[in-house]
């Protein structure tokens, strides 16, 4: 069997990124591997990728990555804040609904509630491996870790 692989950045004033590896029993990808880039506190201009500008970032990785796969360049942030953007991005639902309406500290001892199904749980359950690297900010205790809420790594 093919070793496959998911890696979930989150990261602060980083870029950062979900990348899913779908993995058959016969070796081979039945699914696309796909990868979610998601920033904090980034213009559309800050990416060379969207406006070539010497001046700027040089960012060759992510011109590459653009030119090679699918774009989609119409994104509204579900809040304006760490944690409930990345929960509603993890769940589908506004921070209303999915209970993460402020940011979460390291020492915080709530997170995500246990009651929301996220993306990497149901694509685990599809075959995906995961993991998260970077900014997590969902909760750091126990229950609402990154591995224990969909996450192999």
């Amino acid at each position: 069997m093919a070793v496959g692989f998911t890696l979930f950045l989150l990261s602060g004033m980083l870029m950062c990124g979900l990348l899913l590896h779908k993995v058959s029993q016969h070796g081979g990808s039945k699914k696309p591997n796909f990868i979610v880039i998601l920033a904090d506190d980034i213009g559309w201009g800050d990416l060379d990728a969207n406006q070539p500008d010497e001046k700027r970032n040089n960012t060759p990785h992510l011109n590459l990555m653009a030119e090679q796969g699918q774009r989609l360049t119409d994104f509204h942030s579900p809040a304006s804040t760490c944690s409930p953007s990345r929960a509603a991005i993890l769940t589908g639902r506004y921070g209303l609904r999915n209970g993460v309406t402020h940011n979460f500290a390291v020492s915080s001892l709530a997170g995500l509630p246990l009651s929301e199904v996220t993306l990497p749980q149901l694509l685990q359950k599809e075959g995906y491996y995961t993991a998260m690297i970077g900014k997590w900010h969902l909760g750091h205790n126990g229950p609402y870790a990154p591995t224990n809420r969909g996450f192999d790594y």
